[in-house]
């Protein structure tokens, strides 16, 4: 079964709408950059962007077992991106510790990290899910703090944007609180192809 990659964020510092102003600026620009690209390192080490990939091997109905999926931290009620299944990108070696093994290969104590051979760019970025119940509750939360009641500002001016945005670019819009919606959408990735 051919499946979509995910390119996950939490939320930066609890802050929604600097989250999706991130996007924002992902799409208009250079696309998911690597850390060594925004950091200006230079560090070989970091020539990729992690991903998720579901790993058909792994059993995902377990609550336990999802703590050792990328999919329980970084994709399901967070800010994602929807990339095309044809980017060059690497499964990365299971082990007991996300690091380096003696080769210098990337390794990972996570069941479904992929690793891209460089950054990808927003040509490749079929689609962007965000947590709209989360999204709402925290416009309507009564948190008064200054910085708290400047990024809903900011949220309520950015969203619409993004929205507007994706909408030019042929960019579709999931909900990523919604259970399951990385299997719903690979299911008609693959029913999409079987017709063609």
């Amino acid at each position: 079964m051919e499946r979509y990659f995910y390119h996950g964020m939490e939320p930066y510092y609890g802050c929604f709408g600097y989250s999706i102003g991130i996007m924002i600026n992902i799409l208009r620009n250079e696309g998911i950059r690597t850390r060594n690209n925004v950091m200006n390192h230079y560090n070989t080490k970091f020539e990729h962007v992690c991903l998720y990939k579901k790993n058909e091997e792994y059993d995902y109905i377990e609550e336990k077992a999802m703590l050792k999926s990328a999919r329980n931290g970084w994709i399901d009620g967070c800010f994602v991106f929807i990339i095309s299944p044809d980017i060059l990108a690497k499964k990365v070696k299971q082990s007991s510790t996300t690091g380096f093994d003696e080769n210098n290969n990337p390794t990972t104590d996570l069941v479904d990290e992929w690793r891209s051979i460089g950054p990808i760019p927003n040509t490749k970025i079929e689609g962007i899910a965000l947590p709209f119940v989360a999204i709402n509750e925290y416009l309507n939360s009564k948190d008064n703090d200054e910085e708290i009641l400047e990024d809903k500002k900011q949220l309520i001016e950015l969203l619409p944007k993004l929205k507007s945005l994706a909408e030019s670019m042929g960019i579709f819009i999931v909900d990523s609180g919604e259970k399951n919606f990385t299997d719903k959408l690979d299911e008609q990735l693959n029913y999409k192809k079987k017709r063609k």
